[in-house]
């Protein structure tokens, strides 16, 4: 599954799956598909960079949707 790494800021910064859509994919189907925004981070000068997330925090239930809405489009399965 996805990694996430403990934050030390408001955003959870996470790895997704080796074999998953790339961040940008992820990102541009969350928002087309769930009207919800994240960003990747594809370019950034870390080795593999588009294979993580940054993730704002919000509020329990928006994040729990949030969550949600990530494992239907990571898995290609409605929630």
């Amino acid at each position: 599954g996805m990694i996430a790494y403990k934050p030390a800021a408001n955003f959870v910064f996470c790895r997704l799956p080796d074999g998953a859509m790339s961040g940008p994919e992820v990102t541009r189907r969350l928002f087309t598909q769930h009207n919800a925004y994240i960003k990747h981070c594809a370019g950034k000068p870390l080795p593999e960079s588009d294979r993580y997330l940054r993730i704002a925090s919000r509020t329990k239930p928006e994040n729990h949707n949030l969550v949600e809405a990530l494992r239907s489009v990571i898995t290609g399965r409605q929630s």
